[in-house]
């Protein structure tokens, strides 16, 4: 009824490029459709478009030229981001900048 149950496996995708897929009225929130080069551990290179998670919630929107944990479908040729990976979680990047600030004002670093 709703089609084939995909089936999800690991790879690295580097993002190419992005465009502005969407905006709320104000354009604080942005998401965006990414071109990424997938690379899976096994089989051949190929080229997707992937689109930000419905759920923004802890998603750090990579940049162009990040390398990151994608999924695909090798069926369909679809992929998505990894969510699992660490670099795309906004809570992580949070944390280490919040550390890198500590660090910096420890008075043990030195000069």
């Amino acid at each position: 009824m709703f089609g084939k149950k995909k089936t999800w496996q690991k790879a690295t995708g580097t993002v190419l490029a992005r465009t502005i897929a969407s905006t709320d009225s104000d354009g604080a929130m942005i998401t965006y459709d990414y071109a990424v080069e997938v690379r899976p551990t096994e089989g051949a290179v190929f080229r997707a478009m992937l689109k930000d998670p419905r759920m923004l919630t802890d998603f750090l929107q990579p940049i162009v030229g990040k390398t990151v944990g994608v999924e695909f479908d090798a069926a369909s040729g679809k992929a998505r981001f990894d969510k699992s990976d660490p670099q795309l979680s906004f809570k992580a990047f949070e944390r280490a900048q919040q550390d890198a600030v500590r660090r910096a004002l420890d008075p043990r670093q030195g000069s």
